[in-house]
């Protein structure tokens, strides 16, 4: 069990299994014995080994499809203005008629983003911007405290032109099929990450 244990924490789940079937073969030597407790851990460590086992074919699908999805988003058409970055974000506040506060997807980060259109509280924008320096936000009471955050500009905005809307979709089809990759890959990893008993 140890053995397996030393197996299990350096990835080698096959070999883990194999000395914990071992294991279960040494035991069974001792039918009369009072080891119910040494066989239930045997069978949850084996069980636990098994999916996490069957887990890593996924892995290793869902890595290589987060790469294609990753790579993929980076060769839409970007207007190659320098310097941009794709946010993804929810609004969460609307601070005044063109400036929205919003919460990045994936990382959570607090932003600002000042830009013509009108968002709505609660919408998923999915935007190419430029940094253009900070925005202090409001407290509860709504008067505008010593929180600053990054305050970022669409690029659509800056240079008046239009994408064409499938190259939005696009991006938010890409960027959504990735951060539903990413939570089943974070999903796997957690399995990956527990210890034997």
């Amino acid at each position: 069990i140890a053995a397996a244990k030393k197996l299990n924490t350096a990835s080698k789940y096959s070999e883990a299994l194999n000395e914990l079937n071992n294991s279960k073969l040494i035991l069974s030597s001792f039918p009369e014995a009072n080891i119910k407790n040494e066989h239930e851990i045997l069978e949850t460590n084996v069980s636990l080994l098994n999916k996490k086992i069957s887990s890593i074919v996924k892995l290793n699908d869902l890595e290589r499809e987060i790469r294609e999805q990753d790579r993929q988003l980076s060769n839409i058409n970007f207007s190659g203005a320098e310097n941009s970055v794709l946010i993804v974000a929810k609004v969460i506040k609307i601070v005044e008629p063109n400036i929205y506060i919003g919460k990045e997807e994936g990382t959570g980060n607090i932003i600002a983003i000042k830009s013509n259109k009108n968002f709505k509280v609660g919408q998923v924008v999915n935007l190419e911007c430029i940094t253009k320096g900070k925005q202090p936000i409001p407290d509860e009471n709504d008067n505008l405290g010593d929180a600053i955050v990054p305050l970022y500009i669409p690029v659509l905005d800056r240079t008046e032109t239009d994408n064409s809307e499938l190259t939005s979709s696009e991006k938010q089809g890409i960027s959504e099929r990735l951060r539903n990759l990413k939570n089943q890959k974070s999903k796997i990893d957690s399995l990956l990450s527990i210890n034997l008993l």
